[in-house]
């Protein structure tokens, strides 16, 4: 039976020495054993001070085998005695840098403990003034927010009360002048007034068109629920029949059609023209958007 053979994975290791939590930067190094140089010595290999037991004293051997016994004790005492006062000399220095380091550690603490008391402190001025700002500008943008709001609620209470005042008059049969003019105010009121039409049609169905006056030539918008005037097509041509019958149907105050005027929509506006002008009507065009419906007398209603 065959084997499967399984590739182990390794995850990717470094063969390098990482630093621990207690290693100091070198330059701290430097500061420290240029400040006790004992130190520096002692961590030369093979440079420091090499402390030996009392049991093993140093004596010039050349010298002590020519010396008489009372000689060789006195060499013998002298030496126990020179190494005794390096035991105490080196004793005494270590003392000397066991204060002064202790005296430098404190002083070190008490810089890092100030130190990071006043980048606390600044973190912690720096967090109340951020705090304070982003509060601050909560609080401008609310109040802006609910200035707009404001603004917005107006703006819908203005136009509301302007649509509505629009469909009154138009529902009690006046009519709204057309706003025209090439001045930067007017081109804004006509605009104005378009969009609230719109939308008053798009909200309430009403059926509004636009009506030229013959007479004034001045346009107005105005609820189309004119009756359709029941008629025989017409020429328009204002023989003696046909003027009788333009003449019956546009005073009847109902709407004569463009499809009662067999000669078109030019015909029926120069018909129309001609009727207004001789009797002194005031006959209206209905306009759908830019094509002609018919023509009503509208100030005799």
């Amino acid at each position: 039976m065959t084997k499967i053979r399984q590739e182990l994975y390794y995850g990717l290791q470094s063969n390098y020495s990482k630093p621990s939590d207690t290693t100091m930067p070198v330059d701290e190094v430097e500061q420290w054993l240029n400040k006790f140089p004992s130190k520096r010595v002692e961590n030369k290999a093979n440079g420091g001070i090499i402390q030996s037991t009392e049991s093993i004293i140093f004596i010039d051997n050349a010298n002590y085998k020519n010396q008489t016994a009372k000689e060789k004790r006195q060499s013998t005492a002298k030496s126990q005695r020179d190494y005794n006062q390096a035991l105490r000399n080196i004793k005494e220095h270590s003392d000397i840098d066991a204060k002064a380091i202790k005296k430098q550690a404190a002083i070190w603490r008490a810089e890092k403990l100030a130190s990071d008391k006043l980048k606390a402190k600044q973190e912690s001025a720096a967090a109340v003034l951020s705090k304070r700002k982003v509060k601050a500008e909560n609080k401008a943008a609310l109040k802006k927010h609910k200035e707009e709001e404001k603004v917005a609620k107006n703006k819908v209470s203005i136009v509301s009360i302007r649509r509505n005042a629009i469909i009154e008059s138009l529902k009690s049969g006046e009519k709204i002048e057309l706003v025209t003019g090439s001045s930067k105010r007017q081109v804004t009121l006509y605009q104005m007034q378009r969009m609230d039409l719109k939308a008053i049609v798009k909200t309430t169905g009403l059926n509004i068109k636009r009506v030229k006056s013959i007479k004034e030539d001045k346009s107005y918008f105005i609820l189309d629920d004119f009756k359709r005037h029941e008629m025989k097509q017409v020429s328009g041509a204002l023989n003696l029949d046909d003027r009788k019958y333009l003449l019956k149907a546009i005073c009847s105050n109902e709407l004569v059609e463009l499809s009662s005027i067999i000669g078109g929509p030019k015909i029926g506006a120069a018909s129309m023209t001609r009727l207004a002008r001789k009797h002194g009507f005031d006959i209206y065009t209905l306009f759908d958007a830019r094509a002609i419906v018919g023509w009503v007398l509208i100030d005799e209603q």
